[in-house]
């Protein structure tokens, strides 16, 4: 549109610039939320597999069993019926397992007597970290 000897945008061009903007804006919030969420998912999968990897080593060493717990959002080491170490997971991760008592169990040889998973949920995602049985290798899924 020319208004004298100046050119403008009208007003349809305007609306169509900032609706496709915002959709780009939009996107890329869902899309840093969703990255956020598992990225805490994985860190949580981290935390509880070097908790279980140092209870196997405490137990080898010192002959003794000890006992990965989870409570609610905390996760606990315990060897000898004291606890080792005690963190708190994100609020928003939702764990469970198969375990009895929500526990896995290492003997003194450092192996588990009874496999299971621990599942852990987010709002979007769900991993699930199986164990088997024996010296207690787990993966993934």
């Amino acid at each position: 549109m020319l208004l004298g000897d100046k050119r403008a945008f009208t007003m349809l061009e305007m609306i169509v610039v900032l609706l496709i903007v915002s959709v780009i804006v939009f996107g890329t919030t869902i899309s840093i939320k969703n990255l956020n969420e598992n990225n805490i998912l994985n860190q949580t999968i981290k935390l509880i597999g070097s908790k279980y990897n140092t209870a196997q080593s405490i137990a080898l060493v010192n002959n003794h069993e000890c006992y990965v717990d989870f409570k609610e959002s905390k996760v606990e080491l315990i060897c000898n019926e004291k606890v080792i170490s005690l963190d708190e997971l994100d609020k928003n991760i939702i764990i469970s397992s198969n375990f009895i008592d929500d526990k896995i169990k290492i003997n003194k040889k450092g192996n588990i007597s009874r496999a299971g998973t621990i599942v852990l949920k987010s709002k979007a995602k769900t991993k699930n970290m199986v164990f088997s049985i024996g010296k207690g290798n787990y993966v993934v899924k």
